[in-house]
């Protein structure tokens, strides 16, 4: 007998499973992530989405054109929703979600566009320097209404805008890379 996996049986497969938790995986450093049954999402969800951080960066930035975001809130069908009050039933977690990813910032984003502020009522980037694994979070309750069901699509993008230098000390080539490789933290 031949030993096979399920990757040899299935041809042109991902040989990367995603980690234990996350429905959807990401490893490239910018793409499109998606609802499940983007145009009307359903009730009763709860799943995260992680993306691989790559070694050299500190932030991600997400967007999405209003055509592409719809998450029910206690908010207008046109206006953002941001934070726990205005999204505490349906939304999409972002952490530490905000202009450019520090001072005052939010996880939760909902209604009709999606802004890292509620004041807005354009679509506007919602930047995170959260340390750790990137993990997006889809939350949806038991309550159907016909209005902001579509769900969301969010162009994400990892920058190394803003991060701190390494340690002068790892000047050597292989220790920088060694160094980064400890750092590295997947989902």
């Amino acid at each position: 007998r031949q030993k096979r996996d399920i990757y040899t049986k299935i041809p042109n497969q991902i040989t990367q499973p995603a980690p234990t938790g996350c429905l959807q995986y990401y490893t490239a450093t910018s793409g499109l992530i998606e609802s499940f049954n983007f145009g009307n999402y359903l009730n009763n969800l709860d799943y995260a989405i992680c993306i691989e951080r790559a070694p050299d960066t500190c932030r991600i930035i997400y967007k999405a054109n209003d055509a592409n975001f719809g998450i029910e809130g206690e908010v207008t069908y046109t206006m953002p929703g941001v934070g726990d009050i205005e999204c505490d039933s349906d939304y999409v977690l972002l952490s530490g979600g905000s202009q450019d990813g520090e001072g005052e910032t939010h996880d939760r984003y909902c209604g009709g566009t999606l802004s890292y502020s509620k004041a807005f009522q354009f679509a506007t980037p919602v930047v995170s320097k959260a340390n750790g694994p990137i993990v997006v979070r889809f939350h949806s309750d038991s309550k159907y209404h016909t209005v902001l069901k579509q769900g969301f699509r969010i162009k994400y993008e990892q920058s190394s805008t803003g991060c701190a230098v390494l340690n002068a000390g790892y000047a050597n080539p292989q220790n920088v890379i060694n160094f980064q490789r400890l750092l590295r933290i997947k989902c």
